[in-house]
């Protein structure tokens, strides 16, 4: 028996690299707790967000556990590296938000750009076409497009507390009693991380949605049945999101635009972000990129089919991976207790507009790069990067800030050459 164990454990640890990676199998198992625990809060504020739009929550709830847990397993098994899958919280909020009540395309039609994207995010997976679509516009870029994710979660939770109405572009000092609640959700998140409590966000989610809930001020929430229907749930997954036919129209082409850039550019950023200084990187590359850009095009495909946003590679990685997670086993790990999340289904209903706020807010600071990556950039991109955060804190126009951020980065990697030349008056090298 002890014979059979050793083998096992050695071929285990052959398949997925693990002494190779200066790892253990307690450390990979120990992260992978710790990364569902961390982000175990996408499964109650995802289907909240959905039902902005019309989408039954329990039921989204079941579609994005299967998808997510299928992807993470698939991460684990064939991909071998140690990153999870779950919903993109800023492509939720982007379908909810813009896509669907702003650009007026249905739900069907949004959740058929899903799949195209997911389609186009394939194709990634060969390293010449993903040369040509991403590897030749300039790399700030990619810290571009995760600064600008962060400025529009924040965005979106002031327009949750009140602050802002993005449909009329009004800013007010309203909504303070929103403000105070997404406050002590913030206050329980930083309290949970400071003692090392993982569930953090979830924590902070329920308390906030609990207290609301004791004082009648679910204004938001529509709880209905604590205990859901399993049967209409289940029905209710059988017809979700047929294809639709896409009309060509800007506002499409638009939409695919920011569904494809956020999917692409930020699995990129995750991937470069979470790997730098770890036994993962081998040689100077990421083992194994290619098939990550292939598993995300067919869990964003699974994703839409199902009628759902985006399942992508999920920015709770990191905490796996902070904690020892190198290899697989840390997502097969996670992928196993993603199935626990079902458990979530009763509490969904408590969910207040106030009580995800804070969670917002903190996966917003989780999309800034770091200091070196910030400095790294030439005075002319960080200004465009400020351009493009306030585009999206005033006007909400993501869209637009992505299409002034390609141009403006594409235009200065051009002219940096001459602005750097010593042959030209006042050139300044050092500052490039």
């Amino acid at each position: 028996m002890r014979s059979n164990d050793r083998s096992l454990r050695k071929s285990l640890d052959l398949y997925f690299h693990v002494s190779e990676r200066s790892s253990t199998f307690r450390t990979e198992v120990a992260a992978g707790v710790s990364t569902f625990l961390s982000l175990s809060y996408i499964f109650v504020i995802h289907p909240f967000i959905l039902a902005r739009i019309g989408l039954e929550e329990h039921t989204t709830l079941v579609l994005t556990v299967v998808v997510s847990t299928a992807a993470t397993l698939a991460c684990g098994l064939w991909v071998r590296l140690p990153f999870v899958f779950a919903p993109g919280l800023e492509m939720s909020l982007y379908i909810a938000l813009v896509v669907v009540p702003l650009l007026k395309l249905t739900t069907e039609e949004a959740f058929s750009l899903v799949i195209v994207s997911g389609a186009l995010l394939c194709c990634l997976g060969n390293r010449h076409v993903r040369h040509y679509v991403i590897d030749s516009v300039p790399h700030h870029f990619a810290t571009a497009v995760a600064v600008t994710m962060a400025a529009f979660l924040l965005a979106i939770a002031l327009s949750f507390i009140g602050v802002v109405d993005y449909q009329t572009g009004h800013w007010t000092i309203a909504g303070l009693t929103n403000a105070g609640w997404a406050a002590t959700g913030c206050v329980v998140i930083i309290l949970c991380e400071l003692v090392g409590f993982r569930p953090s966000v979830l924590v902070g989610i329920m308390v906030v949605a609990v207290l609301a809930h004791s004082r009648g001020a679910l204004a938001n929430s529509h709880a209905t049945s604590f205990i859901p229907d399993l049967s209409v749930v289940l029905s209710n997954a059988s017809v979700r999101a047929p294809f639709s036919t896409i009309h060509l129209s800007l506002q499409a082409a638009q939409a695919l635009f920011i569904l494809f850039v956020l999917s692409s550019y930020g699995s990129l950023s995750k991937l470069i972000k979470l790997s730098k200084g770890t036994t993962i990187v081998h040689r100077g590359d990421i083992p194994g990129v290619n098939r990550m850009f292939v598993l995300d095009g067919l869990a964003a495909i699974a994703s839409g089919t199902t009628g759902n946003s985006n399942v992508t590679t999920f920015v709770e990685s990191g905490v796996g991976i902070s904690v020892g997670g190198r290899t697989g086993l840390t997502s097969v790990t996670t992928g196993i207790l993603m199935v626990c999340a079902l458990g979530l289904l009763p509490f969904i209903d408590l969910v207040s507009t106030a009580a995800i706020v804070g969670a917002l807010v903190y996966v917003g600071v989780q999309f800034v790069p770091d200091n070196d990556a910030l400095m790294d950039m030439w005075i002319g991109e960080k200004i465009t990067v400020l351009i493009m955060v306030l585009m999206v804190l005033k006007f909400l126009a993501i869209g637009i800030a992505f299409d002034f951020g390609l141009f403006a980065f594409c235009l200065m990697s051009w002219i940096k050459p001459f602005l750097a030349s010593p042959h030209l008056p006042g050139a300044n090298s050092s500052n490039i």
